[in-house]
């Protein structure tokens, strides 16, 4: 019960010390989507696989941007004073920025896509008088092919969110733009592994059977690489505050 207690206590200094920051970047992502939306249904455009294509890697854009701000605290001095002088846990202090940061970024990225696709929809009738349905295929996988697909970007999603997570511990300052650095580093040295092993090997992905194992194999890899950029976050944010 006390921790418990000591949790909502973080959690509600949390918010009212970023409440204006939190609803202003929150109001200001919806009414981005709405005006893309009223623009796309004004000229009957929309309603397709390259407009949800094109809505989650922008938002999966600014995702990672708010992500690498999960621990600003650390960036000055003092604000880094006032989070060591917060009588909680790093636990506590961990679990209440993964929260705001991840989960409820990503509730609203679906809140985004539902008013851009309204107002799509909604401007498309007023200025065409006609207009194509809520766009929701893509989402759905229909095969086991496109199941894989989905875990893959989803791992890949994950693994480059914890990344990003980790930026944000290791280096508060100007966190994005050396994550970024980081991230093209890592993709660098993968492709050249792959090229190597391609040109100085025998390895041949001979059958469809075996480019799903290898595609699953990449999956678990970079799940289990999200898994542990998170614990990694953890602990080197419980060192920076003891």
């Amino acid at each position: 019960m006390e921790n418990k207690n000591r949790f909502m206590m973080v959690a509600r200094k949390y918010f009212t010390e970023n409440r204006k920051m939190l609803l202003y970047a929150s109001g200001a992502y919806i009414a981005f989507w709405m005006m893309i939306g009223i623009w796309l249904g004004s000229l009957g455009w929309g309603g397709s696989a390259n407009e949800m294509i094109f809505y989650i890697f922008l938002s999966l854009f600014m995702f990672t941007i708010v992500v690498s701000m999960m621990f600003k605290d650390l960036q000055g001095k003092q604000k880094r004073i006032a989070m060591l002088m917060t009588p909680a846990s790093t636990a506590d202090k961990f679990w209440i920025r993964f929260l705001v940061s991840i989960p409820l970024a990503i509730l609203l990225i679906c809140c985004g896509y539902v008013v851009l696709e309204w107002s799509r929809m909604l401007s498309s009738l007023i200025f065409n008088d006609e207009t194509t349905p809520f766009f929701l295929e893509a989402l759905i996988p229909e095969s086991n092919s496109e199941t894989l697909l989905a875990c893959l970007v989803a791992s890949s999603i994950a693994a480059s969110t914890g990344l990003y997570m980790l930026g944000a511990v290791c280096w508060p300052k100007y966190s994005f733009i050396k994550t970024v650095g980081v991230q093209y580093a890592i993709q660098l040295v993968f492709f050249l592994i792959v090229i190597i092993l391609g040109k100085y090997t025998d390895i041949k992905l001979a059958s469809e059977s075996a480019v799903i194992a290898l595609l699953w194999t990449v999956t678990g890899i970079l799940t289990a690489a999200a898994v542990g950029e998170g614990v990694a976050s953890y602990i080197f944010l419980k060192r920076k505050t003891l």
